[in-house]
């Protein structure tokens, strides 16, 4: 990617936000999805002896789904959050979600979905998806829609938004084991953790130039 690029995107990032809140939401957002990552990687090279910890007379033939997950319910219609109606706060983390999925589709070409918040979610058929309680996806309109308890937490909603982007490129919403899903999903990470990597390291960089600049101005001035 290039680096004019990349910078120009940093930049409009740390403009938009203050940078302690900024540098704050990469390190949560970049600390949740490494840690994620790992816990894959994890599981993967233990997958002979995952047997092993099963509880005895559990049932074991669905598929796993996240602990938030678990507490949830899709039933009844869809119903979208206005916007305008969530706190400041989550307003932030929203933004930063619809940042990163245009990021994703100007980068690795993921499609270019809107992202919206509800408050319910329909049934659907994502039955092999750890997240299938959390969003619900209208392939016409191309419309991704989060449930809005999601976005309480910046890693928790990023992760979802980069599991769901990559669930849609692969068009299978249903399946985690799916291989081409599984390999999108590692690239989409990467880029993301990519991203909040050098976005850190950007507003570092801005932060000591606007602090070198300011220290000659006020010496000249002086």
């Amino acid at each position: 990617m290039n680096a004019t690029v990349i910078l120009s995107l940093h930049c409009f990032s740390v403009f938009t936000l203050s940078p302690k809140l900024y540098k704050l939401l990469q390190c949560k957002c970049f600390s949740t999805i490494t840690g994620y990552f790992c816990k894959v990687e994890c599981a993967a090279e233990t997958a002979t002896d995952i047997y092993v910890f099963h509880t005895t007379g559990a049932d074991y033939s669905r598929a796993y789904i996240d602990v938030k997950d678990a507490q949830w319910v899709c039933r009844g219609e869809l119903k979208p959050v206005d916007i305008n109606s969530i706190t400041p706060s989550q307003f932030v983390t929203y933004r930063f979600g619809v940042f990163i999925t245009r990021y994703l589709a100007q980068t690795i070409r993921t499609p270019d979905v809107t992202l919206l918040l509800a408050s319910n979610l329909p049934p659907n058929n994502y039955d092999r998806n750890c997240f299938r309680n959390s969003f619900f996806y209208e392939h016409k309109r191309k419309v991704l829609f989060v449930r809005h308890e999601r976005i309480d937490s910046i890693g928790d909603f990023i992760l979802l938004v980069v599991h769901c982007l990559a669930h849609i490129s692969t068009k299978d919403l249903k399946d985690d084991a799916n291989p081409l899903f599984l390999r999108q999903f590692y690239k989409v990470g990467q880029y993301v953790s990519a991203f909040c990597f050098l976005s850190i390291i950007t507003l570092s960089i801005l932060v000591g130039i606007y602090k070198y600049t300011l220290v000659h101005v006020l010496d000249k001035d002086m």
